[in-house]
């Protein structure tokens, strides 16, 4: 029928200014509804992947999801950090005294 025949005829059109010619520029008009394609650069398809999607970052386990679990780590380390540190000084000392001169 002739409906169907303008119909078609109106959505090639629409198809049509919706896609960039050849230097790029795309019609844009109110009767326009269509997206233009995306000109894909040669080195983005490489960097996204295959389909283009990001992958999402696995959530592992959550180590210190509670407040009191965080203020536990926290006193852990700096008891850790003390024993060290004693240790060293205790090396320092050490090492102090071995610097005695011995000519033989």
């Amino acid at each position: 029928t002739n409906y169907d025949a303008e119909a078609a005829q109106q959505s090639k059109q629409d198809e049509e200014m919706g896609e960039p010619d050849a230097e790029g520029w795309v019609t844009v008009t109110s009767a326009a509804r269509k997206k233009p394609s995306k000109v894909a650069k040669k080195g983005e398809e490489e960097k996204r992947g295959k389909k283009g999607r990001r992958k999402k970052k696995k959530i592992g386990e959550l180590k210190n999801f509670y407040a009191h679990q965080i203020k536990d780590e926290k006193i852990n380390h700096i008891r850790e950090l003390r024993a060290k540190f004693e240790e060293d000084k205790l090396k320092i000392a050490k090492m102090k005294s071995d610097r005695k001169f011995r000519p033989f």
